[in-house]
């Protein structure tokens, strides 16, 4: 089995199970009056809402943006003009500040995607 293989696999495992536990919820639930008939109403099936999960995925993003934007960009522009050959003594310190917040910033993109993902899989 190919790399495409197994990543359409994945996928398709994701979205299956996305799918099962937004449904999950979408059971009739009953109300605690009774009619005067001595029926039981039933109300309005109860939808999670996408657009909350959508915009919690947009604020992620635009975190990952504004994370970029303050603390990436600024080291990335202070680092282009160092010279290799005799490095500055925090060099470590600018990397190691680098490294962590371009992990941070690929979380909240990985997180804002799947956040979108789940809006429109139970929109």
């Amino acid at each position: 089995m190919g790399r495409f293989d197994v990543l359409g696999f994945a996928t398709l495992i994701v979205v299956g199970f996305t799918a099962c536990a937004a449904t999950a919820n979408l059971r009739p639930r009953y109300d605690d009056r009774v009619r005067r008939s001595g029926d039981c109403e039933c109300q309005r099936l109860r939808r999670p809402r996408p657009q909350i999960w959508r915009w919690l995925g947009a604020a992620s993003l635009v975190l990952a943006l504004v994370t970029t934007i303050i603390v990436n960009v600024p080291i990335n522009l202070a680092t282009s003009t160092l010279d290799p050959a005799v490095p500055p003594s925090d060099w470590r310190v600018l990397r190691d500040r680098w490294e962590l917040f371009q992990g941070v910033r690929s979380w909240l993109l990985l997180l804002g995607f799947v956040l979108i993902c789940v809006g429109f899989a139970i929109g």
